[in-house]
C-alpha cells in the first residue's frame, strides 16, 4: 500500500494513491461505514466503481484518500482526488474534490459518529500542510444531513485558506410513517386526493402491473430497459437524457450489479396494458429509498394519467412496507415532488483556494465560465431544435427564443464565474424539469 503518513496530537493521516491500495481498503470501509451516518454514495461499491470509470480513464487525475487513524481505529476516510483541469487548451490549475462528483447525489468524508471534528480538524490540517498539492479545494453536494460541510469549511478557514460555503442545491424528502394510510394521510388534503384520483383513473382504464428488480441476476436486463426509457423521456422533451454519455452508461450497467449483491437496489417499472408506461431507478439504503432517475415510455395512451407519478406513490408504499423511513428525491426541486409532501434539504459547497495566489482563483472563474456555456450550448441546441421543428426555422416565435436564450445562457454563465454562490438552484422550480432527474 503507497501510503504518505503524518501526525497530529491524537491522530494520524494516511494517504492511498493507488487503485491497488484502494481495493485493499475495502473490509476497512465497509466498517467504517456503519459507523458513519452517509448515504449510499459513500459506499465502497459506488466510490470504487465511480474512480474505475471516471478516474482511472482520466489521465489527469490521481487518487488522494486520505484516511484518519486513532491509534489502530479507522475514523474517518476522506476520498479525495486531485485533477489538473485544463481550460482552452492553456490555462490550467489543480482542483481536489471528493471521489463521486458528478453522478452522485451526495459527496462526502466518512467520518465516525463522534469523531467528526476530530477528522475535520486532522484533514485540514494535512490539507493547510500540503497546500502544494491544488490550487482550488470544490467540495459539492455535501448533505446538511451531516455537519460535515460546516466543520470542513470552519477548519480549513482557520488555518488560512479563504473561500466560501454556500447551498448549491435542495433535495427534497418526505418522511414515511408506519403505514401507507398514515403517510397519506400526513399530506396536504389536496395532494392526498389527487393521488388516490390518479390512482384510481389509471386502474380503471388500464390492467396496471408492477415490477421491481432487485436480484443480481435480473440487474442488467432491469438497467438496459431503464437506459432506454430514460433516453426516450428526455429525447422527447428536447434534452439529451444522463445516458448519452456512454461513460455513465458503463457506470451504472456494473454498479446495479453490486448494489443488486448488497440489496441496495429497487429499479421499479410499471405496466399498462402488458407494456412498459414508466420506470424508477432507486436504491434502498438504510432507513432511506433514494429516488435517482426517472424514465417513461412516452406513452400518447397513457401519459394523461401521469404514470410516473403513480408510480412514486406505489415506490413509496412499497418503502413503508419494508420499514423505510424515507422518500429521498435527492437533487432537483421538480414540482411532484412537493405534491408528495417532500420538504427541502440543502447541498453545500465549500470552495477554498490556496492563499498563496490569486491567479488560480482567476483561472477556476474562468473555466466555470467557459465550462457553463459549452455545457448550456448543448442543451440550448436540443431545445432550438424542438423549437424550430415546431416554429419553423426563420419564425418570428424562433428568432426570439434564439435572442432570449443567447442573453440568458451568458449572463447565467458570467455569474457562475464571478460569484458561483448566486448562480445556484437554492428555490423549487414551479416549472420546467431537471435533467438529473
Amino acid at each position: 500500500m503507497h501510503l504518505h503518513e503524518t501526525e497530529t496530537p491524537t491522530a494520524s493521516v494516511r494517504v492511498v494513491r493507488e487503485p491497488s491500495a484502494f481495493d485493499a481498503l475495502e473490509a476497512e470501509w465497509h466498517r467504517l461505514l456503519e459507523l458513519s451516518d452517509v448515504s449510499v454514495f459513500q459506499s465502497f461499491e459506488w466510490q470504487r466503481t465511480w474512480w474505475r470509470h471516471f478516474g482511472e480513464r482520466n489521465p489527469s487525475a490521481s487518487l488522494h484518500i486520505l484516511l484518519v487513524n486513532d491509534g489502530e481505529d479507522l475514523i474517518g476516510i476522506a476520498p479525495f482526488f486531485i485533477e489538473r483541469v485544463r481550460t482552452l487548451g492553456v490555462l490550467s490549475y489543480k482542483r481536489l474534490a471528493f471521489i463521486g462528483t458528478g453522478p452522485s447525489d451526495y459527496v462526502d468524508a466518512l467520518f465516525a459518529r463522534g469523531k467528526e471534528v476530530a477528522c475535520a480538524d486532522c484533514v485540514a490540517d494535512y490539507l493547510a500542510e500540503h497546500r502544494d498539492l491544488f490550487d482550488v479545494i470544490d467540495l459539492q453536494d455535501m448533505t446538511d444531513r451531516l455537519p460535515n460541510h460546516q466543520l470542513l469549511y470552519e477548519a480549513l478557514s482557520r488555518r488560512g485558506l479563504r473561500g466560501t460555503h454556500f447551498i448549491n442545491e435542495y433535495c427534497p424528502r418526505t418522511l414515511l410513517k408506519e403505514t401507507w394510510e398514515e403517510t397519506l394521510a400526513s399530506f396536504k388534503i389536496d395532494n392526498r386526493r389527487e393521488i388516490r384520483r390518479r390512482q384510481r383513473n389509471l386502474h380503471k382504464n388500464f390492467a396496471v402491473e408492477y415490477e421491481v428488480v432487485t436480484r443480481e441476476e435480473d440487474a442488467q436486463r432491469g438497467i438496459e430497459e431503464f437506459i432506454q426509457m430514460h433516453q426516450m423521456k428526455w429525447r422527447n422533451d428536447g434534452h439529451s437524457g444522463v445516458f448519452a454519455d456512454s461513460s455513465i452508461a458503463r457506470f451504472h450497467r456494473d454498479v446495479v450489479q453490486r448494489f443488486a449483491r448488497r440489496g441496495w437496489l429497487f429499479l421499479a417499472f410499471m405496466n399498462a396494458n402488458g407494456e412498459r408506461a414508466a420506470t424508477l431507478y432507486c436504491f434502498v439504503f438504510r432507513d432511506d429509498l433514494a429516488v435517482y432517475l426517472t424514465g417513461n415510455a412516452n406513452r400518447s395512451d397513457v401519459f394523461k394519467y401521469s404514470p410516473g407519478r403513480v408510480l412514486t406513490a406505489f415506490c413509496m408504499e412499497e418503502a413503508v412496507k419494508l420499514g423505510k423511513k424515507v422518500c429521498d428525491f435527492m437533487r432537483g426541486t421538480e414540482p411532484y415532488k412537493y405534491e408528495l409532501d417532500a420538504k427541502d434539504v440543502p447541498n453545500w459547497t465549500v470552495l477554498m483556494y490556496n492563499p498563496h495566489s490569486f491567479k488560480p482563483e482567476l483561472r477556476h472563474k474562468i473555466d466555470l465560465l467557459i465550462r457553463s456555456l459549452r455545457r448550456r450550448a448543448g442543451k440550448e441546441w436540443l431545445l432550438l431544435r424542438a423549437v424550430v421543428r415546431e416554429k419553423g426555422i426563420l419564425s418570428a416565435p424562433t428568432l426570439r427564443h434564439i435572442a432570449t436564450r443567447v442573453r440568458q445562457n451568458l449572463v447565467d454563465g458570467l455569474m457562475k464565474a464571478k460569484a458561483p454562490e448566486r448562480a445556484t438552484n437554492v428555490r423549487p422550480k414551479l416549472n420546467g424539469q431537471s435533467e438529473n432527474k
